[in-house]
């Protein structure tokens, strides 16, 4: 599956007005709707949000990269978790 991390706190980190936030805010907002309108969702795993696609031919043409090496850290990082707490 095709994915990216979303980070929120990126987003508008170099505004310099709330004018530049809002038109930011704006545009964001055209983004997402038209992501969803093609099919994307957001999956939060191990505290991480991603944004996904299950073609990754479709994410492509959105000019996205697939993010896999965070997905294969997010991987282990979950499955160490998860025995961790096991043998707790």
């Amino acid at each position: 599956m095709a994915s990216f991390t979303w980070v929120e706190s990126a987003l508008t980190a170099d505004c310099s007005s709330l004018a530049d936030m809002a038109k930011r805010f704006e545009d964001t907002a055209v983004l997402m709707r038209r992501l969803d309108k093609h099919g994307f969702e957001i999956r939060n795993e191990c505290g991480k949000r991603t944004i996904n696609h299950r073609n990754p031919r479709v994410f492509s043409r959105f000019g996205f990269i697939i993010d896999k090496l965070m997905t294969q850290i997010q991987a282990n990082s979950c499955e160490s978790s998860i025995n961790l707490n096991e043998k707790l």
